[in-house]
Parts: structure tokens; C-alpha cells; sequence
């Protein structure tokens, strides 16, 4: 995680990677030139975003299957409202994307 990216993004992607965890998941991150080994350890995703404009993320359940993908772009709103520029859209990437939002399931 590059230290000058803004705090409400940070706080965005923190909840957002925690989240994934929370449901069991490994993630892969992609900077842009290539992709990281997937992950369930919070501070080896952690180190793998942030470093360029956007990351792609996919996210894999326990059997290793994926379950969806997202993109973040970094720099567009302080706050990190607009940090997840978009997603798969199934229920898995939308219940994550609420959690990192704050967002109520379905808003």
C-alpha cells in the first residue's frame, strides 16, 4: 500500500480486503504489470494494492474457485466512495463492495 494514498480510500480498501477474509476468500491482486500469488494474509494483499493508478482484485473461495473480480482506481474521492469503479456483478462482489462501503446489502 503506497503511504500517500488518501485516508478514506485506505479506509475503503482496508474493509474491503477484511471483508473478503471474513468470507473465506484468497486474493490476487493485478498492478497493472502483473499478478500477485493469491492470498489470505490481510498485510500480503495489503502490500499489493495501492501501488499504481488502479488494481484489479479476484477473489477465490476455499475449493479455489473464482468468485468474482473487481477494480479499484485510486484518486478519484477523498472520502472512497468511488474507489471500486466496478465489480462482477453477483451477490458475492456486491455483499463484498457493501461491506467496504458501509453500506446497507442492496443500497
Amino acid at each position: 500500500m503506497y503511504a500517500e494514498l488518501n485516508k478514506g480510500e485506505q479506509r475503503v480498501a482496508r474493509r474491503l480486503v477484511k471483508a473478503a477474509l471474513a468470507e473465506g476468500y484468497s486474493i490476487a491482486v493485478h498492478d497493472g504489470e502483473e499478478w500477485s500469488p493469491r492470498s489470505t494474509t490481510f498485510y500480503e494483499i495489503w502490500d499489493d494494492i495501492g501501488e499504481t493508478d488502479e488494481d484489479q482484485m479476484l477473489f477465490f473461495d476455499a475449493t479455489g474457485t473464482k468468485v468474482g473480480w473487481m477494480l479499484l482506481v485510486w484518486g478519484n474521492d477523498p472520502d472512497g466512495e468511488e474507489l471500486i469503479a466496478d465489480h462482477t456483478a453477483n451477490v458475492a462482489m456486491g455483499k463484498l463492495a457493501d461491506a467496504a462501503l458501509k453500506r446497507k446489502s442492496g443500497e
